[in-house]
């Protein structure tokens, strides 16, 4: 067998540890000097249980060994022989094997088989003082993984070498009394020895002896304190990289650095979107936002107690603020404490409604949620709060898309103010209309790519009614719209699908006949005014003259006719919106906002136009109402 330990030829040694071996060709093993033959007297075989009686079968499975159990009945048992005296063999000298983990057989243990053949010793016993004879031991040699079916040598199979086995055994019947004691009357065990030379070195050098390696949870020591090493490492990378992420959530808007614009690719149209809808790398990180709605609101009718005018935009931070212009013309706010609402989506599209009613001053913001409902903000003099107003119990869902339109009027004229005597009629000429004591507001908004919504409200209700849907209607570009008030011709302009400005009106006096070419409260498209090729998110901005972007990125301000069905667009009077370097660009899909303001000299009125040009900036762009060099200046908007 592969592995046995054969005898070799050569000399032999006084010591173990230097025999040597000479192979003898024969069928059965041989051992060294000093294993003599074995006992020719011996006991009939044993049994399962160690008493005497039949020979079990080599596959027998029978381990009885407590000492309480009863005898085996169905085994003949014989006369009583002499009890058998096992020898005390002394070690040979095969390879050293290391102490077994595994307890010897109780003393209960009784192998069987048939007696072993006669051994001839392959030299002659010597006289060497470490060697003693002793019988031959009859218990099989224990091998690991063998379980109790061992090789028999009375079924012609070989003993296995002792290199195999689990270094030690025990030979003794299943009870104590059964052990035959030796001469001295002491129990003998055949025990593997380690050689002489290698017990006296671990006696004399005790801390060189092999140590059983520790283990914590099954596993060594140093391959138990790894994993806990790596395991530690991980949990440190984990806290750091959560707690990172809380630090910087904590120190930056939700709303400035989305996080579906950072891992994907921007796919849609850039005429359709800005600033960081396209690229992350586009989003504000001081002044205003990048997409900014801006919304403007005069208030000549406060008696200067507010300053002249008010204008409410979206702050890099998200929140919307807003910042008015004194009476000596300086711009004050914009600062946190100047927040009107930290809901709104990102570019919302900003509206704004100011008037009088009965000596209090009211103000109306509107702008798109985070969550996509139409937003009304309401404030006042006499309160100074902003609170919900009633559009909100409506539950309006605006379009959701990067850029949309939206855009409230004031039902009167186009400044949004109802002191109309602070202001020129639409074609320059002084306003003979001084007030108006019907009060309320129109509002338009996306439901859908392709569809408006309008909405009116009248003070005095608690509501909004839906007055209008507004098929073919391009709903990621502006409204604009301009009244007089009750009983004149109010006026509406929106984009249609092919990025072309339709104007729309309605004759409002129910006094005046209907006719096909004239009809009475009834929307009409004056077919022959239209401005094509805009950009297709422009939006729209009405004081004297009507502004919007082009495909080009240029404002222009058209000169409108406004005479209902016989509207027209007046040729050959067109301004692009600049400085006094030339014209200046928006960017792409900027939102703007126009209106008049009373010059410093107290004689008329300043046109004043509100868009971006750089994408964390409002400038603003102001000349004469008809005519005049464009100059600008930047709002100064704190970064905080």
């Amino acid at each position: 067998m592969e592995g046995s330990a054969r005898p070799t030829s050569g000399p032999v040694s006084d010591t173990l540890n230097e025999q040597v071996y000479q192979p003898v060709p024969h069928p059965q093993p041989y051992y060294s000097e000093g294993y003599p033959q074995p006992q020719p007297q011996l006991s009939p075989p044993l049994d399962a249980r160690g008493s005497p009686g039949t020979h079990p079968s080599p596959n027998s499975q029978a381990t009885y060994h407590d000492d309480k159990s009863p005898p085996l009945q169905s085994a003949p048992f014989g006369p009583q022989t002499p009890p058998f005296q096992p020898q005390t063999f002394q070690p040979y000298s095969p390879p050293y094997q290391p102490p077994s983990p595994n307890p010897p057989y109780q003393p209960g243990y009784a192998p069987s088989g048939s007696p072993n053949p006669p051994y001839q010793p392959a030299y002659p016993p010597s006289a060497s003082p470490n060697r003693v004879t002793s019988p031959a031991s009859g218990a099989p040699e224990v091998i690991q993984g063998f379980g109790f079916y061992q090789p028999q040598p009375g079924q012609g199979h070989r003993s296995l070498s002792p290199t195999l086995s689990q270094g030690s055994t025990a030979y003794g019947s299943a009870g104590r009394d059964s052990i035959p004691p030796n001469a001295d009357g002491k129990e003998v065990y055949a025990v593997y020895q380690q050689p002489l030379q290698q017990q006296q070195q671990q006696q004399q050098h005790p801390e060189q002896a092999e140590k059983p390696r520790r283990r914590v949870c099954g596993l060594p020591i140093l391959l138990f304190w790894i994993v806990v090493g790596v395991i530690l490492l991980v949990l440190l990378g984990a806290g750091l990289g959560a707690g990172l992420g809380l630090g910087l959530k904590k120190k930056s808007n939700p709303a400035a650095a989305p996080a579906t614009n950072t891992t994907k690719p921007f796919t849609g149209n850039p005429k359709l979107s800005i600033g960081g809808a396209i690229d992350p790398k586009y989003y504000s990180t001081k002044g205003a936002w990048n997409g900014s709605g801006i919304a403007f609101a005069g208030e000549s009718f406060s008696g200067g107690e507010r300053g002249l005018a008010t204008v409410y935009f979206q702050h890099h931070t998200g929140d919307i603020r807003w910042m008015r212009l004194n009476s000596d013309y300086n711009w004050v706010g914009g600062t946190k404490a100047e927040t009107v609402a930290s809901d709104a989506k990102n570019s919302t599209p900003l509206s704004t409604v100011a008037y009088v009613m009965n000596g209090t001053n009211t103000y109306h913001l509107f702008y798109i949620s985070k969550d996509g409902y139409v937003i009304q903000k309401s404030n006042s003099n006499a309160t100074n709060f902003w609170q919900d107003g009633y559009v909100n119990q409506l539950k309006l869902k605006a379009f959701d898309d990067d850029s949309v339109g939206l855009q409230a009027c004031w039902y009167g004229n186009f400044y949004g103010d109802s002191d109309y005597s602070k202001f020129p009629t639409v074609n320059g000429d002084k306003n003979t209309l001084a007030y108006s004591s019907q009060f309320g507001m129109h509002l338009w908004f996306p439901s859908d790519a392709t569809t408006m919504e309008q909405y009116g409200y009248y003070e005095g209700q608690k509501t909004w009614i839906s007055q209008r849907k507004w098929p073919g209607i391009n709903g990621h570009a502006g409204v604009g719209c301009y009244s007089w008030g009750p009983g004149t011709v109010s006026y509406a302009m929106m984009v249609n699908l092919q990025n072309t400005i339709e104007f729309w009106w309605k004759d409002t006096n129910s006094s005046l006949p209907s006719t096909e070419s004239h009809p009475i409260q009834s929307w009409q498209n004056a077919t022959g005014a239209a401005i094509n090729n805009v950009w297709p998110s422009t939006s729209l901005g009405y004081t004297t003259f009507f502004y919007a972007q082009s495909d080009d990125g240029f404002v222009r301000g058209y000169n409108i006719s406004y005479e209902a069905e016989s509207t027209t667009i007046v040729q050959d009077n067109t301004t692009i919106v600049g400085d006094a370097s030339g014209p200046v660009a928006a960017i792409g899909g900027s939102h703007l906002t126009v209106s008049a303001i009373p010059n410093q000299k107290g004689a008329g009125a300043n046109l004043w136009v509100f868009y971006q040009v750089n994408g964390d900036d409002i400038t603003v762009f102001q000349r004469g109402l008809t005519e005049g060099q464009w100059g600008r200046g930047p709002m100064p908007i704190p970064d905080l």
